[in-house]
């Protein structure tokens, strides 16, 4: 129960964005995990630990540390976490530069055991590694913001319309993200003042 409940933790602060109560929700389940032998939970553990890692800036050892806890997670048999851990790989390949490499890890994610949840993100990072072909990238953002619509899923709705309002004001065409962002947001709850706040920043 303790697992479950710490594991949770680290995915609710996974999505919040929340990097330093991941990483100390993660550590703490590594080290439940592993005074009570619990492979599963320690591999995944070690994953959220290598994407803090990266995110904080220490790119190389991210990805060493949760390349490892992918292989420790495939050896207890499980399939479901994959996909996602996955794409944060991937995402992490993308910010090092490795954008093969980043390729290829997401291909792996889609080659995983069918997973819709994470079909609309899988779709928005492969926009990040088509970022040299802008119209490319526009095309998988909204590939990924349909997705997500489509299945209801706010969060990924706003992450994916996050990325194409980045990429069309570095095009020139600001307003058009400045209204994809607000549609975005006004479908999540979030008051239409908090935008119009911020669009002149």
């Amino acid at each position: 129960s303790s697992l479950n409940a710490a594991l949770h933790a680290v995915r609710v602060y996974h999505l919040c964005g929340d990097l330093e109560a991941e990483r100390e929700m993660a550590s703490k389940t590594i080290e439940l995990a592993h005074h009570n032998r619990y492979a599963y939970y320690a591999a995944l553990g070690k994953c959220h630990v290598g994407w803090v890692t990266g995110m904080a800036g220490d790119i190389d050892d991210g990805i060493a540390i949760l390349t490892e806890g992918l292989s420790e997670l495939r050896q207890t048999g499980t399939s479901l976490p994959l996909p996602g851990l996955y794409v944060l790989l991937s995402q992490l390949y993308v910010r090092a530069g490795q954008l093969d490499e980043a390729k290829r890890t997401l291909a792996m994610a889609t080659g995983e055991k069918e997973s819709p949840v994470w079909a609309a993100d899988i779709e928005r990072v492969r926009g990040d590694i088509l970022a040299a072909d802008w119209a490319a990238a526009e095309a998988a953002y909204r590939s990924s913001l349909a997705i997500a619509r489509r299945q209801r899923a706010g969060l990924f709705m706003c992450k994916a319309g996050l990325s194409l309002a980045h990429l069309l004001q570095s095009r020139g065409r600001r307003r058009e993200g400045y209204e994809l962002l607000s549609e975005c947001l006004v479908k999540e709850g979030v008051a239409h003042e908090v935008l119009n706040a911020r669009q002149h920043e």
